[in-house]
């Protein structure tokens, strides 16, 4: 059955932390984006307005030097000297030749500069002489009482006003302070309008400024306020009629002038404006250029609609990005699952295909792969030795209940009840019933040692009334043992072999010497010893190793059980058992068996 992408929790969590952590590295980095180049782009836009009100303000002071040099050339003449004195003069008479002189010169100063619209000369007399582009609005006009001239300085500038002339708009008025040095022949600027004998007045129009300003200033004007100002903050260039006019003379803006005024470009940031104020050459004027905040940031919103965008895409795309990518990576996984689904359930032939092999998972596929086959091995492993287990205990059985045995001793109980010795009969029933019930407990893996010895005692007990009571049985076990459990027909296994291997006691052949067995069973610090001694005819012990450790079969394929399977089942029980034999034939034959105390102490109910 197919599933979703999202039908196993781990696809879920994936897609999701995934999803998470895509949206916090965009929105850190967006966030950051955002705040280097809110940075970047302000300054840049700061660095360019900068650049472009320095540039505006060099021409502007260019051109207003061009202005300065123009008077001075035209001042230091002799030409202008004497008409100067001729207009100092009253001449009634030559009124219009001296008017039509001094406008030619006048119209000189219009025609040098574009933001000069005309020029005036007034005497100390009042009588005024202007340029020939000029018409008077009002023949009352006087310019000392319009623009103040009392206290002003040599040169001075004043800020737009109303314009004296018919049809034009304000005007900026710059005034020059003239007197004449008749030692020298020469007109000099006046030190105070209470010792110049005449004023020069140049009346430049306030719109044409500006214009001019814009025309110089790279960047757009739309979102800037750039004007003349004095140091005061007083707009020069800016009438009351202009729109802008309130913004320029806000207390806060002239504040932030004041503040500035001085040498070099200065730039203040107050509310939500941007001051930047450079001063203009030869003059006290300062070019002011005021930005709101939104014009230096306008890019910035392009930028962040881009960025929105950008992040509307990506927040729409990343989703569909991630089912992809998930599906990619959950892949091998499922298909991992499936594996382990079908090792579940017993189904599992081979890994999945479709899994890379170089990559993690694909390890972890190989991996539980061959964890598969080792289980399978070990279990294939496990039910061949209980396979064997249980032939073991089949010939173990059987060779305990040795069938010659078994009618041996039942023809003698048979003959000593015919001969009415029943009470012979009766103690070998006795000991064949011990002998039988230990031996045929089948399934009981261990028994007491008490128990071993007793079965031990049992079968020799019957072997003698076979045998003329010629067997000495003899017993050397810790006190202490006795309660604890061995692994089952241990002890009788090998004194039967003893008996039939040592001393032929099965074979027909009679034995001049005595059996004598001693079974010894002691506790040392690290291990449990068990010793079965003779005195029959010894044991071959290069045979009897081929035995234990082979396969149970001698070269004439006769098994032996005894110690092969003591040997393997001391060995897997107990772990290292070491077994040695050692043989002085007609003396003492021992073999000794040891193995792990701790690991026999493990196997009962209660360890010391």
């Amino acid at each position: 059955m197919k599933h979703s992408i999202f039908s196993t929790k781990l696809a879920m969590k994936i897609w999701l932390y995934i999803m998470l952590t895509v949206i916090a590295i965009l929105l850190v980095v967006g966030i950051a984006l955002e705040i280097f180049f809110r940075h970047y782009v302000a300054n840049e836009t700061l660095r360019n307005a900068t650049r472009d009100t320095t540039y505006a303000a060099d021409a502007f002071s260019e051109e207003y030097e061009n202005i300065l040099k123009r008077f001075v050339s035209h001042t230091a003449s002799a030409d202008s000297y004497q008409l100067m004195c001729d207009v100092s003069v009253p001449h009634t008479k030559e009124y219009m030749n001296l008017n039509t002189s001094l406008q030619s010169q006048l119209s000189l100063y219009t025609d040098s500069s574009s933001l000069i619209h005309t020029a005036m000369f007034s005497d100390t007399k009042g009588q005024l002489f202007y340029s020939y582009k000029s018409r008077l609005r009002d023949d009352t006009f006087s310019p000392t009482d319009t623009y103040a001239l009392s206290g002003a300085p040599s040169i001075c500038i004043h800020p737009a006003t109303q314009s004296p002339f018919r049809g034009q708009s304000d005007m900026v008025v710059i005034t020059y302070l003239l007197t004449v040095n008749p030692s020298e022949r020469m007109v000099l600027l006046a030190d105070s309008y209470e010792n110049c004998d005449a004023v020069l007045y140049f009346f430049l129009n306030a719109q044409h400024i500006q214009d001019y300003l814009a025309l110089y200033y790279n960047g757009s004007t739309s979102d800037v306020l750039l004007y003349l100002t004095d140091g005061s903050g007083t707009p020069i260039s800016l009438s009351s009629a202009d729109d802008n006019y309130a913004i320029a003379t806000d207390t806060a803006i002239q504040r932030g002038i004041r503040y500035l005024s001085g040498t070099g470009n200065k730039l203040l940031h107050t509310g939500d404006l941007y001051i930047l104020l450079v001063p203009i050459a030869n003059s006290d004027l300062y070019l002011a250029n005021i930005l709101p905040e939104y014009a230096v940031y306008t890019r910035i919103r392009s930028l962040d609609l881009m960025l929105l965008s950008i992040a509307l895409v990506m927040f729409l795309l990343i989703p569909f990005l991630l089912f992809f990518v998930t599906r990619f990576v959950t892949k091998p996984l499922k298909l991992l699952m499936q594996s382990v689904q079908e090792i579940e359930i017993g189904t599992y032939e081979k890994p999945a295909d479709g899994i890379p092999p170089a990559d993690e998972i694909g390890q972890l596929s190989r991996s539980i792969d061959s964890m598969y086959q080792t289980i399978q091995q070990q279990f294939r492993q496990i039910k061949q030795d209980e396979r064997e287990n249980f032939q073991m205990e089949l010939r173990l059985l059987s060779e305990q209940i040795n069938p010659h045995f078994l009618y041996n001793t039942l023809e003698c109980i048979n003959m000593e009840i015919y001969n009415h010795h029943n009470d012979t009969a009766s103690s070998m029933l006795s000991n064949l019933g011990g002998y039988l019930r230990i031996s045929l407990s089948y399934g009981n893996s261990q028994h007491l040692i008490s128990q071993e010895v007793d079965q031990v005692k049992a079968y020799v007990n019957i072997m003698n009334y076979r045998f003329r009571h010629s067997i000495h049985l003899t017993t050397n076990i810790d006190g202490d043992l006795l309660s604890m459990k061995i692994l089952k027909s241990i002890l009788q296994s090998l004194v039967e072999n003893a008996l039939k291997h040592g001393f032929s006691i099965d074979s027909s052949v009679y034995f001049p010497i005595a059996p004598m067995i001693d079974i010894s069973i002691w506790r040392e610090p690290d291990t449990l010893s068990i010793a079965i001694t003779d005195n029959g005819a010894g044991i071959d012990i290069e045979h009897a190793k081929e035995i234990m450790y082979g396969s149970g079969t001698d070269a004439d394929g006769r098994h032996h059980v005894g110690l092969h399977n003591i040997y393997h089942r001391l060995n897997s029980f107990y772990g290292k058992t070491d077994i040695t034999f050692s043989s002085i034939p007609f003396y003492e034959n021992k073999i000794l068996i040891r193995f792990p105390y701790q690991n026999f102490c493990e196997t009962q109910n209660e360890c010391d």
